[in-house]
């Protein structure tokens, strides 16, 4: 018997090895951070190349050394707080020489690194109180009536699941019974903006809030002396009910609480005890709480964004804290407030007044110029309310009025109720009609009639919009707010404020054509007593030069097979030739590639062995027969197929990935991805979004004259196995047992009958018992010669394939573009240790017609 390497995994990493000196991994751009690009930047490190600088200017104790810089480090430590990847990912993405340790030695130092030069100035509660007080917001000040020295503070715990522990202690420890899980639990105190004061711990799993809190105002003297007796408001859950009586009585701090029935105690004796509902001075102090006390939760939801701080393993419990404490300063470093709307004052007040007069919309011409790219991405953060604003276009335009706010009013309210300078700045405000509202008003006033406003809805929408005029870019929108019942976000638009936006920005000095425009027309004009039997015949007028087809591009580089290369010429038989092998080599694919996607670039793909193979065998049988390609069904991944295999013929694979993923995967990138994993099955990742060429029908057969002979059993199938009984292998179709038919008493058999005309089939193995010797070169389905190509099998989570060329095996694997001849291994001494591919079991074989 063959000697069997037990160590497979070391042969992995020995052909990582081999990959090429000379590709462009992930992190190679922060080489060089000047040439860097911004999107990337921010794709990589959640930070803009602004950001990212000037954190790097704080990590001063790193030195510079030949295998890394301190932005290298800085990246990849961001990116695994971001994205929680594992550090033997990480050390593909990072180099190819790279090894899992040299990662963990990178994140150590970076580690250490930003936990000494960067946390003390963004985390820790040893600052003044003033620079506290500076973080109260409007909101909390009114109404908990605060006066300018006293500060509010919002105290919570988290968690952090782990693994369950060996050890016993720890295990006990580290198990809560509420979550019914293991987890340590840190414990963030932040203020009213959501500004973290300090993060602390961890703490046991056992250990409730109240405890963890009690400890802290003990043993933290810097936070005792910001929290001043009578001077300071903390809002809390009813997770720290054991512990309020102590910190208004003893502590002597204005502690609010949610209502919770183990602290009230009745004033009146006489209530009857079946009663439970909240009395209404209750339900209004427990709203007064939760309105505030809400930014806490959103800090730990933006905590829980780090994927590396939960779920972890038991190995990073020694720097879990580390973590956390350095992603709170991270979070304090991009901070910017939660506050409420700083325009919603003019909500209340009415239009066309002495203080917000009607202007001509048309004279609005110094409202900052913006392109839709800049609407989609640094305004409105997304596609969906630009194209619903279109529709709000057309009732703008007819209105033909905008409102200007009084500056003497806004500068009045500048210095009372806002924080904002409204200096050098306007406000316009928009009357906006609801699409799902639109009764017209039956009376107009004079005013109405007088400025010719023929149609007046009665249900709109004001919109205000604070912008600097003539102002460049999307930071020349200061402010905006609508009265619709998403308005007051500050973080994206309603799209009632998108479409005065796109349209004072945008279409108003662009030429834009309203859709639907002309369906208006269809209706009986009641009004103008048109003949009720007399429709209007109305056409749309079609712009043809507008009309785009991204389909035509794609079948314009689809090359028809004859205009494929044909790299051997020395003809077989009539359509079949005679292949190289050499030349087969030099089309061997490269593990992992760099592709575009949906406009992103440099998306790093990974795992690529679940499709390099198969994408391959398609090549390989255009090489061997000119006809294969035109021969293929007409189904929709026809023309694709056609443009990959022309692709892998000009030895550009990273397209041709890019192709089966964008078109026929139909890969849709998620925000913030910049990393597609292909890891999976080669069933999951490839053979599924072929299974159209491949449908069949299991059929009956018996005896010529039974009526019954030919009857499809089972329809629209598209999977094939194979399964072998006794070295036979042969085509699965799920029978256990013979059967016989119910009229002629014969045997049955089952055969494929299929839908098309494939010319070639991919074939799974049902139980992954099928070796290279049983394996049949030849097969016979549905009257038809299949020939094998190629076949795949898996081994410590890799693909490798076994091509059939000139009737001899080959190995082919990706990683390190290696190809070498398979030969039957009869004795193997125990002095050498030889890989013998003819005891793997193959699980994916390609078959094409002869």
């Amino acid at each position: 018997m063959p000697y069997k390497i037990t160590n497979q995994s070391s042969i992995f990493f020995k052909l990582l090895d081999q990959i090429s000196d000379n590709q462009k991994m992930l992190f190679d751009c922060f080489n060089d951070v000047e040439s860097l690009d911004e999107k990337f930047c921010e794709k990589i490190t959640g930070w803009t190349k602004k950001e990212f600088l000037r954190f790097s200017s704080y990590i001063t104790s790193i030195n510079l050394s030949k295998g890394r810089t301190k932005e290298q480090l800085i990246a990849l430590y961001r990116y695994w707080l971001r994205k929680g990847i594992d550090q033997t990912t990480l050390s593909m993405m990072f180099s190819n020489k790279t090894s899992q340790n040299t990662i963990s030695r990178y994140l150590d130092q970076i580690r250490v690194a930003i936990y000494k030069d960067f946390v003390p100035f963004f985390l820790g509660s040893k600052k003044k109180k003033d620079f506290y007080l500076a973080h109260n917001t409007a909101s909390v000040v009114e109404l908990h009536d605060l006066n300018p020295d006293e500060l509010a503070i919002v105290v919570d715990g988290t968690y952090c699941r782990c693994e369950k522990s060996s050890n016993n202690q720890f295990q006990y420890d580290s198990y809560s019974e509420q979550k019914k899980d293991s987890l340590i639990k840190p414990f963030i105190a932040c203020c009213a903006d959501g500004w973290i004061i300090d993060c602390y711990g961890p703490f046991k799993a056992n250990k409730n809030d109240a405890k963890i809190f009690d400890y802290i105002l003990i043993n933290d003297n810097d936070l005792s002396n910001i929290l001043e007796k009578d001077k300071t408001l903390i809002l809390l859950d009813r997770g720290f009910r054991d512990i309020y009586k102590k910190l208004t009585d003893d502590y002597k701090l204005n502690a609010k609480i949610p209502t919770c029935k183990q602290l009230e105690v009745s004033e009146k004796e006489n209530i009857p005890e079946e009663i439970k509902q909240l009395t209404l001075k209750q339900t209004t102090e427990s709203r007064l709480v939760t309105k505030c006390r809400y930014i806490v939760e959103r800090v730990n939801g933006m905590l829980k964004n780090y994927k590396a701080l939960d779920n972890i393993r038991n190995t990073e419990i020694g720097h879990i804290q580390i973590d956390y404490r350095i992603a709170c300063a991270m979070l304090n470093f991009t901070h910017k407030p939660f506050s409420e709307n700083q325009l919603e004052f003019l909500l209340s007040k009415q239009l066309d007044t002495k203080i917000i007069p009607s202007v001509d919309i048309k004279t609005l011409l110094d409202f900052p110029k913006l392109t839709v790219e800049t609407l989609k991405e640094d305004i409105f953060f997304g596609s969906f309310q630009y194209k619903e604003s279109r529709s709000y276009f057309e009732d703008i335009i007819q209105n033909n009025r905008a409102f200007m706010v009084s500056n003497e009013f806004l500068r009045k309210n500048s210095n009372n109720k806002t924080n904002i300078n409204f200096e050098n700045t306007k406000t316009v405000a928009v009357e906006v009609p609801s699409r799902h509202k639109r009764s017209e008003k039956k009376k107009l006033s004079k005013k109405d009639i007088r400025n010719n406003l023929s149609k007046n809805f009665k249900n709109g929408y004001k919109v205000f919009v604070n912008y600097i005029p003539n102002g460049k870019g999307p930071e020349s929108i200061l402010g905006y707010i609508c009265n619709c019942m998403s308005g007051r976000k500050i973080l994206g638009t309603c799209v009632h404020v998108a479409a005065v936006i796109s349209y004072l920005g945008f279409a108003q000095f662009n030429e834009l054509k309203i859709k639907g425009k002309h369906l208006k027309k269809v209706f009986i004009d009641m009004e103008k007593s048109q003949k009720p039997n007399e429709p209007k015949y109305i056409r749309q007028k079609r712009n043809k030069k507008e009309i785009k087809c991204k389909t035509i591009s794609i079948l314009q580089e689809i090359p028809s097979s004859s205009n494929l290369k044909i790299n051997n010429q020395n003809i077989k038989t009539g359509k079949e030739k005679l292949f190289n092998v050499q030349i087969f080599k030099d089309h061997v694919p490269k593990w992992g590639a760099y592709i575009e996607i949906e406009g992103e670039k440099n998306i790093y793909v990974k795992n690529t062995c679940t499709i390099d193979y198969l994408l391959l065998s398609f090549w390989y049988a255009a090489q061997l027969k000119n006809t294969f390609l035109d021969s293929i069904p007409e189904f929709e991944p026809k023309m694709i197929i056609k443009l990959i295999v022309k692709k892998i013929n000009d030895l550009k694979w990273d397209e041709a990935r890019q192709l089966w993923i964008e078109r026929i995967m139909k890969f849709k990138l998620h925000f913030d991805q910049c990393s597609i994993c292909l890891f999976g099955s080669e069933s999951e990742r490839f053979t599924r979004y072929l299974s159209v060429f491949q449908k069949y029908n299991i059929i009956k057969n018996c005896t010529k004259d039974c009526i019954d002979n030919l009857k499809i059993i089972r329809e629209n199938q598209d999977i094939i196995f194979f399964d072998k009984q006794q070295e036979n292998v042969g085509i699965d179709f799920g029978r256990k047992s013979e059967n016989y038919c119910q009229i002629c008493k014969a045997l049955i058999s089952n055969d494929i009958q299929f839908c098309s005309n494939p010319n070639f089939l991919l074939i799974h193995s049902k139980f992954l018992n099928i070796y290279l010797d049983n394996l049949p070169k030849l097969i016979t389905i549905d009257k038809k010669n299949y020939k094998l190509m190629n076949a795949t099998f898996g081994a410590h989570g890799h693909f490798r394939g076994i091509f059939l060329i000139e009737e001899n095996f080959y190995l082919v694997d990706d990683i390190g573009q290696k190809m070498e001849k398979i030969e039957k291994i009869q004795t193997v001494t125990q002095k050498t240790a030889v890989i013998d591919y003819y005891t793997y079991p193959l699980s994916t074989f390609f078959y094409f017609l002869e």
